[in-house]
């Protein structure tokens, strides 16, 4: 659906307090970065928390790096242990709850629950039990190498994005120099857009560019 002014519009209960929360760095900017990008040109404030890892570690310097070209200054690092994250769930919970509290979160978007990636399941155990009481809760879809699940994913939410919004997010993904080289440089950034051409026809029935959400609650 578009506004007046040739913009996407958002489905009605989306929050303005937005919190991502991603196993890894990589993974919000993979799964959302467009619609991150979106939302921020809404004036919506959009915070990214990263359960594994530090914040002396290289992936999280390339998260900061992708964040800034999706405007968003709130970059967290949760200090989890990578591929172990069920280690540090009562812990990571407790961060969570409190990050939520003190930022006044409305909406909350994390890993689908059926992901292959023990991180990520962890991820969306934990994220889940953090913001119970959040209204509005999503999942990201799945993206290579995760998913191949016998639970399929069910996008019933459809972010449609502009061309520069899907710029954004290539620019994004480009700042993560130690992942570009573990799934084919600049071909990781071209899949990317193409998956979100293909979203974008196959869930909304329009040509353009999509990011596509479970909805697991929304309060409207």
């Amino acid at each position: 659906m578009a506004s007046d002014d040739g913009h996407p519009r958002d489905f009605p209960g989306l929050g303005r307090s937005i919190l991502l929360v991603g196993a890894h760095a990589d993974d919000v900017e993979l799964n959302a970065g467009g619609s991150i990008h979106k939302w921020r040109e809404q004036g919506r404030d959009v915070r990214v928390a990263i359960l594994a890892g530090d914040a002396a570690r290289p992936r999280h310097v390339e998260s900061l790096a992708a964040c800034m070209h999706l405007d968003v200054d709130h970059v967290y690092a949760m200090g989890g242990r990578d591929t172990s994250l069920h280690e540090g769930m009562p812990g990571l919970i407790e961060a969570l709850e409190a990050m939520l509290r003190d930022h006044a979160v409305d909406t909350v978007l994390t890993h689908f629950h059926a992901d292959t990636h023990q991180d990520h399941v962890s991820a969306y155990r934990i994220t889940v039990a953090a913001a119970r009481k959040v209204p509005n809760f999503l999942m990201f879809k799945p993206t290579f190498p995760s998913g191949r699940t016998d639970i399929p994913f069910q996008p019933n939410v459809v972010s449609l994005l502009s061309v520069g919004n899907m710029l954004a997010k290539v620019r994004a993904l480009d700042a993560f120099k130690s992942q570009r080289v573990k799934y084919g440089d600049e071909n990781w950034g071209r899949a990317m857009y193409a998956v979100a051409q293909g979203d974008a026809w196959t869930y909304a029935g329009v040509h353009g560019h999509a990011e596509v959400f479970q909805l697991g609650r929304i309060r409207i």
